[in-house]
């Protein structure tokens, strides 16, 4: 599952909070994600029409921006795109 995580340099408090709950989410569910960092604004954070970090995106698909989402509210997104199996969640 692709994951892409969006901070500013340096990351505001919310951008820390989210960099630490994707460990947590790293070290839960491992090689099942496949998370990628994208640290201040790039051409990717353009491509999605990111106004303000943190911003988490899904599978192409803006889920979360402007803060930090909960572990709870983090994996529902994962959930919700079908990924329960994946996860280790119920279908």
């Amino acid at each position: 599952m692709r994951i892409e995580v969006f901070v500013s340099i340096p990351p505001c408090s919310g951008g820390v909070k989210l960099l630490k709950l994707v460990d947590e989410m790293k070290a839960k569910y491992g090689e099942s994600l496949d998370i990628e960092i994208h640290r201040g604004r790039d051409e990717t954070f353009e491509q999605y029409g990111i106004s303000s970090a943190p911003a988490l995106v899904t599978e192409d698909i803006v889920r979360i921006m402007g803060f930090c989402p909960s572990a709870e509210t983090f994996e529902n997104a994962l959930r919700e795109m079908g990924a329960a199996a994946e996860i280790g969640g119920a279908p």
